[in-house]
């Protein structure tokens, strides 16, 4: 799964990547390693920090997203896993098993999530997460949009509902 997502679809950048890991590992490739070399985020971290958003933890995600720079992932394939995650959201409230490699763990778990959100708010999501995913090659702080993303997210989230106007009686 690792190299499959890092490689974005490209049957020959994923041989060469599975060729590099093989020379690197001396003939072992391991989960460790593939995480080491391509900079992956643990397979967790994409549901944790949507999680923190979610229960309005917002600073503990941003922490999160300062960590996972720190230990230096890469940050523009975290987006696109961030961006899966909140895909597969949005499908499994909308009734649709998504495509890919999700354990039945995840998608309990994706089951109990996405039931609880309504589709304006998984559709924000989607949205802000997506251009957060495009903007994250650019710059010398590539996990800022993500960033800005789970702000975005946080403010969707906690902003009152508006309420409808005042429905006027008719005047004889």
């Amino acid at each position: 799964g690792l190299i499959a997502r890092q490689a974005t679809g490209s049957m020959r950048d994923a041989i060469s990547m599975l060729d590099q890991m093989v020379s690197i590992g001396n003939g072992m490739v391991t989960v460790d390693l593939l995480r080491d070399v391509l900079g992956a985020a643990p397979d967790e971290a994409a549901e944790e920090l949507l999680g923190l958003v979610l229960n309005h933890e917002l600073g503990l995600a941003l922490e999160l997203l300062e960590q996972l720079t720190i230990q230096g992932l890469d940050m523009q394939q975290f987006s696109r896993d961030v961006l899966e995650l909140t895909r597969a959201l949005l499908l499994v409230r909308l009734g649709v098993r998504p495509e890919g490699v999700l354990s039945p763990d995840i998608m309990t778990r994706l089951t109990e999530t996405a039931r609880d959100l309504d589709l304006g708010t998984l559709r924000h999501m989607a949205g802000a997460v997506a251009q957060a995913a495009g903007q994250a090659r650019f710059g010398h702080l590539p996990q800022l949009p993500l960033e800005l993303a789970m702000v975005d997210i946080y403010q969707h989230l906690t902003r009152p509902a508006l309420s409808s106007p005042p429905v006027l009686a008719a005047q004889p």
